[in-house]
C-alpha cells in the first residue's frame, strides 16, 4: 500500500487553481465553485491534482460511483484508492484492493461526540486515555465506513472496531493501520481500513509546481 501526502495550500490561490483546471478536471471544478471555505476549495483542488497525478489518463474523466457512492476507477485496472484531507493537508492511499482512508488533526476528547457516535465498548476503552485515544478512535470509524462504501448512511454506533485499529479484526472481517505522525507544525493521525493485510505504508509526500509562465496553456 503506497499513503500520498500533499500540502494543498497552493490551491488556496485561485489563480493556481484556474491553472490546473485540466488537471483538476471539469466536474472536480465544478464542485469547488460550490464552495464557500477557501481551504475546502484547497482541499478539493488539491484532491482532484492528485488523482490525475496517480492515475494519468484514467482521471479524469473515466472516474465512476458505485450504488452506494463509493468512487473508483472504470478501467478495470485493479488499482483502488480512498481519500481523506484535514487542515492543509491531503492524503491518498493507493492499493490493489478495497481500503479506506481517513486523516485528522490530533485533537482533544470530545465527550458529546463520543456519547453520539461511540459504542459503549468504543468509549470503555476511550476513557482509559480520553485526549490521546479519541482522534485515532475517530478515523478508524470514518475508514471503515470508507471501506464499506456506506459512508454515513451506515451510523457510526452501529459498529465497534477495536482499540487499538491495528491487524486483523476478526469482528468486522478486515485489516487496520494506524499512525500518527508530525506534518509540518502539525500532529496527524491517520488510519486505514483494508481487506487484506496491511505493511507499513510507503509515505510519498507530493508537492504541486506552479508551471511557469511560458508553460501555462
Amino acid at each position: 500500500m503506497r499513503l500520498y501526502v500533499m500540502d494543498c495550500s497552493p490551491f488556496e490561490n485561485a489563480e493556481n487553481r484556474d491553472i490546473a483546471a485540466a488537471a483538476i478536471g471539469t466536474q472536480r471544478m465544478l464542485k469547488i465553485q460550490g464552495l464557500r471555505d477557501t481551504q475546502k476549495q484547497a482541499q478539493c483542488a488539491a484532491a482532484g491534482w492528485m488523482l490525475t497525478h496517480l492515475f494519468g489518463d484514467a482521471y479524469p474523466p473515466a472516474l465512476t460511483h458505485d450504488s452506494r457512492g463509493k468512487p473508483y476507477l472504470a478501467d478495470n485496472s485493479g488499482r483502488y484508492f480512498s481519500l481523506s484531507h484535514t487542515g492543509r493537508w491531503v492524503f491518498c492511499a493507493v492499493d490493489t484492493c478495497e481500503l479506506g482512508l481517513d486523516a485528522q488533526l490530533q485533537q482533544k476528547n470530545r465527550p458529546a461526540v463520543a456519547a453520539r457516535c461511540f459504542t459503549a465498548d468504543e468509549q470503555a476503552w476511550l476513557q482509559a486515555a480520553p485526549d490521546e485515544r479519541f482522534t485515532p478512535l475517530w478515523t478508524a470509524k470514518e475508514a471503515y465506513v470508507k471501506y464499506t462504501g456506506f459512508g454515513l448512511v451506515l451510523p457510526l454506533s452501529s459498529f465497534s472496531v477495536p482499540g487499538p485499529a491495528q491487524g486483523y479484526d476478526r469482528a468486522n472481517h478486515c485489516y487496520w493501520h494506524s499512525e500518527t505522525r508530525t506534518l509540518g507544525e502539525e500532529t496527524v493521525c491517520i488510519t486505514l481500513c483494508s481487506e487484506k493485510a496491511i505493511q507499513t505504508p510507503v509515505w510519498t509526500q507530493l508537492t504541486y509546481q506552479i508551471p511557469s509562465v511560458g508553460n501555462r496553456s
